[in-house]
């Protein structure tokens, strides 16, 4: 067997009352220093919405799209920037809440964008009833080169070709 050396023990510090109650709001002190430092000086009752309210930059730049972008992350940062949003000035409107700037675009770039995003949308909601439409003239040709049998591909898919949003 092996033998374990012996655990000294430590004495316990026993704080007397008033200086534990001192203690513990010496700590609460300097609890609240660090979350009053930690959200850049905003009064602490007020919302998001409030802080987050961006229509005086909107107001001073009507030709752009202006949005909140986190600067967290600098890599996505840095592909807004590059993807044509330029930060706001503070004269223009511009500001910064904790990690998130205001940043604006053209509106017809904007504009562009969307336009394209929901044309890639179209056309992905689409995408089954054009590979159906091509199943079934495969069927349609494959019954007749092998067995004789005349079917036209409408039939075959429907008269209403599949739903057309």
């Amino acid at each position: 067997m092996s033998e374990q050396p012996e655990v000294e023990k430590q004495p316990e510090d026993k704080l007397s009352k008033g200086a534990a109650v001192s203690q513990i709001l010496a700590l609460r002190e300097q609890l609240k220093k660090q979350n009053e430092a930690r959200f850049s000086g905003a009064a602490p009752m007020a919302t998001a919405t409030m802080l987050l309210d961006k229509s005086e930059a909107e107001r001073l730049n009507p030709e752009h799209r202006v949005r909140w972008v986190s600067l967290k992350n600098a890599q996505k940062a840095i592909m807004r920037q590059a993807s044509g949003y330029e930060r706001i000035s503070a004269e223009e409107g511009g500001r910064q809440v904790g990690d998130l700037a205001l940043m604006r675009l053209p509106a017809e770039e904007h504009a562009r964008r969307v336009e394209r995003i929901k044309m890639l949308n179209r056309d992905r909601l689409s995408v089954h009833n054009k590979e159906a439409e091509q199943m079934a003239e495969a069927i349609a040709k494959e019954l007749r080169d092998r067995h004789g049998i005349s079917v036209s591909a409408e039939k075959i898919f429907g008269e209403q070709g599949g739903d057309r949003r």
